[in-house]
């Protein structure tokens, strides 16, 4: 003790290692995101990338993606690598639909949406091949349409963000407008109105949308009736 002795640190010859701050990580939908993109399949393989010094060293992804992320929406490894589970097979015998499974597992409308947008995907049918795939992430809706039907959903073109070739939007008629011409036109039921369409050149020339419930829906439509000029 009175014979030179400072502490263990001296003693041993050792220095302590500095302080490294704490790392920046991605947020929990973008590290998901980036694992899907690059296939990883268990979570060994995950955990084996860190053994590359440069990977450790650059890369935004955790370490323990089950620590850092247990407040932040962190389930299981499963979910995490995108992969899930057949949950209609595997609980066949008490499966009560999708609704009942899916709870709040799934992305809101506009991150999906967002997601969705950086795949490619360009239409219904491509959409339904990518669900079937083992790519599918399980935060995914597999029937959007439905899923998100009261929660913002517009049409397939809207989800996926794509644009249709050589599709230009239609100028129609404001509200008041196309009602005072429906009047005149005396049209009668939605059917007739519908009907009138199957001819091309007016199909073409009209000013008037082919489904007003949907252009008109947040500019003040009232229903069928209403537009037609019938509502007593």
């Amino acid at each position: 003790k009175n014979d030179g002795w400072v502490d263990w640190k001296d003693f041993l010859g050792y220095e302590k290692r500095k302080t490294i701050p704490k790392k920046k990580c991605l947020e929990f939908i973008e590290a998901i995101e980036l694992v899907g993109k690059m296939k990883i399949k268990t979570s060994i393989e995950y955990k084996r990338l860190f053994l590359d010094n440069e990977f450790k060293t650059n890369t935004l992804l955790p370490y323990k993606p089950e620590r850092v992320y247990k407040n932040s929406g962190w389930k299981d490894w499963s979910y995490f690598l995108g992969k899930g589970e057949k949950p209609k097979k595997s609980y066949s015998k008490i499966w009560n639909g999708n609704e009942e499974w899916i709870g709040s597992d799934k992305l809101d409308f506009q991150i999906a949406k967002e997601f969705v947008a950086k795949l490619n995907i360009k239409s219904s049918r491509d959409y339904t091949k990518y669900r079937k795939s083992n790519d599918f992430p399980i935060f995914l809706p597999g029937v959007p349409h439905r899923f998100y039907k009261d929660k913002g959903w517009v049409d397939w073109q809207d989800f996926l963000g794509y644009v249709k070739k050589n599709s230009k939007a239609k100028k129609t008629l404001e509200l008041t407008e196309a009602k005072e011409l429906v009047v005149k036109m005396k049209i009668k039921t939605s059917v007739e109105y519908k009907r009138l369409f199957l001819d091309n050149e007016f199909k073409t020339s009209t000013l008037l949308p082919f489904k007003p419930e949907r252009v008109f829906l947040n500019k003040g439509w009232k229903g069928w009736a209403d537009f037609l000029g019938k509502e007593k």
